[in-house]
C-alpha cells in the first residue's frame, strides 16, 4: 500500500486522482512498461499490484485497512496545515501526533513515512517534528548564512537572483518558506523601518555597546547579543554592528576588545547583571585579562534602571523605546552589516517582536544601548536620573 495523506479526504482524493491522470498521460510508461491501473469496489486505485490509497489528517487512517490487514509501505504526508491552522497550538500538536502515532503505527516494519511542509511558524507541525527528530529532517535553504546560493551550478538560482527575490516578498515568508527558519511577523516593527546608510557619509560623535548575556549553566551554549550603536552630530542613532552568536566568553571579550580599534569614539561595554550574569562571566574575564594582558571598560548594570518616561523596565517595555525612532527615521543601520549572519538573526527578532517573546537577545541589547547612550550624553552618567551622582571627569569623556 502506498498512502497519500492531506489535511482533508477531499484534497487527498483529488491529489491521488491527479496522480493517476498524470500517469495515464505518459504513454511510454503505460505501454512500454505495461503499467495497469484499475479500481476496486471501494474506489481505491490499484497500480499493477500496488494500492494507492487516499487518507487524511481529519478522517484518520482506520478506514483504509484492507481485508488482509496489509500495512502501509510508503506514506506521503503533505499540506497537513496552513497559515490559519498553525495559529492553534493544539491543532499543531494533533497533526504532529497524527504523523508520529497513527501514520507510523500503520507502517510495515521497513515502511517509510515522508512528510513535506514549510516552516511557516515556530511551532508548526514540521518544526515540531524537526525538534523531535533532527537527524531525519532534510531541507535546502535558498542561501547559506552569508547569502550565497545553495543551488551550486544552477544557471537561474544565483546569488544575485536570491538577493533580488528576497526583496520582493515579505520577510517572514522568505525566512519560513525559503530559508527553513520560521519567523512569525509581529505587529510592532515594520521591515521598511530598517534604513541602511553609508556610515562614511555620517559624523559619528560617540559609540557604545551593550550585551544581553547568557545566564545558563553552559555560557558557550547560549546566545549572547551585543549591540553597538553610534550617535551622529545630527542626533541620529546608527547600529554600527551586531553580535548574536553562541560562543564562549573568551571569544566575546576578544570581539569587544576589537571594537575599541574600529568603532568611532567607542566608549564602553554595558553588561546586564539582573541574574548575576557577570558573576558567571567573571572567571572567563579574569582568564581573558591574564591571557591578553588587557582590561576592558565594562559597566555592570541592572535592567531595572532602564525605566524611561514612557515605558517600564521589563524587557518588552524597554524594547518599545525603539519603535518611534525606527518609525521616524531617527534610527539607522550601517549598510556594511546588512548581510552578516548576526544581523540576519537580529532582523528575525525585530520582525517577529510582538508575536515571539522568547528570542530577543539582539533587540534587548539594542534597546539597552539606545536608552543608556542617550542617558549618558544628556547627563554625563549611565545611572538613572534619581540615583546618579554627577562627576566632572570620567574616562568615558576621553
Amino acid at each position: 500500500i502506498v498512502n497519500l495523506n492531506l489535511r482533508t479526504i477531499e484534497l487527498s482524493k483529488e491529489r491521488t486522482s491527479a496522480l493517476i491522470r498524470t500517469l495515464k498521460k505518459n504513454k511510454k510508461l503505460m505501454y512500454d512498461y505495461e503499467v495497469k491501473i484499475t479500481q476496486d469496489k471501494k474506489g481505491f486505485y490499484i497500480i499493477n499490484n500496488t494500492y494507492l490509497i487516499a487518507g487524511s489528517y481529519e478522517t484518520g487512517l482506520r478506514s483504509i485497512v484492507d481485508d488482509d490487514f496489509k500495512r502501509i509501505r510508503i506514506s506521503v504526508n503533505d499540506d497537513l496545515y496552513n497559515k490559519n491552522s498553525v495559529k492553534s497550538k493544539q491543532d499543531n500538536l494533533k497533526v504532529k501526533d497524527f504523523i508520529q502515532s497513527e501514520v507510523n503505527g500503520m507502517l510495515e516494519p521497513e515502511g517509510l513515512s515522508i512528510t513535506f511542509g514549510n516552516s511557516i511558524s515556530e511551532d508548526c507541525p514540521i518544526v515540531l517534528l524537526k525538534e523531535d527528530n533532527p537527524d531525519n529532517h532534510y531541507s535546502l535553504p535558498a542561501t547559506d548564512e552569508e547569502g550565497h546560493t545553495n543551488w551550486k551550478g544552477h544557471s537561474l538560482y544565483t546569488d544575485e537572483y536570491w538577493e533580488s527575490f528576497e526583496k520582493k516578498i515579505p520577510y517572514d515568508i522568505w525566512m519560513g518558506e525559503y530559508m527553513d527558519k520560521p519567523c512569525v511577523k509581529g505587529e510592532i516593527f515594520q521591515p521598511d523601518w530598517i534604513r541602511p546608510v553609508n556610515i562614511n557619509t555620517l559624523k559619528i560623535v560617540s559609540s557604545i555597546s551593550a550585551i544581553d548575556p547568557s545566564f545558563g549553566k553552559s555560557p558557550e551554549a547560549c546566545f549572547k547579543g551585543i549591540a553597538t550603536l553610534g550617535l551622529t552630530d545630527k542626533n541620529k542613532t546608527v547600529m554600527l554592528d551586531m553580535y548574536l552568536r553562541k560562543e564562549d566568553y573568551l571569544h566575546v571579550f576578544d570581539y569587544v576588545d576589537s571594537l575599541r580599534f574600529y568603532m568611532p569614539f567607542w566608549k564602553v561595554l554595558l553588561f546586564e547583571n539582573d541574574f548575576n550574569q557577570f558573576f558567571i562571566a567573571s572567571p572567563y574575564y579574569d582568564k581573558w585579562k591574564e591571557l591578553r594582558k588587557k582590561v576592558l571598560p565594562i559597566i555592570i548594570f541592572s535592567s531595572k534602571t532602564l525605566k524611561t518616561e514612557h515605558y517600564g523596565s521589563d524587557k518588552e517595555s524597554r524594547i518599545m523605546n525603539l519603535v518611534y525612532p525606527h518609525q521616524s527615521g531617527e534610527f539607522l543601520y550601517s549598510d556594511e552589516i546588512m548581510k552578516n549572519a548576526d544581523f540576519k538573526r537580529y532582523k528575525s527578532q525585530y520582525i517577529s517582536f510582538g508575536s515571539n517573546k522568547e528570542k530577543l537577545d539582539g533587540l534587548d541589547a539594542t534597546s539597552t544601548a539606545y536608552i543608556m547612550h542617550k542617558r549618558y550624553l544628556s547627563s554625563g552618567s549611565f545611572k538613572p536620573l534619581n540615583r546618579k551622582k554627577m562627576r566632572k571627569n570620567s574616562f568615558l569623556n576621553d
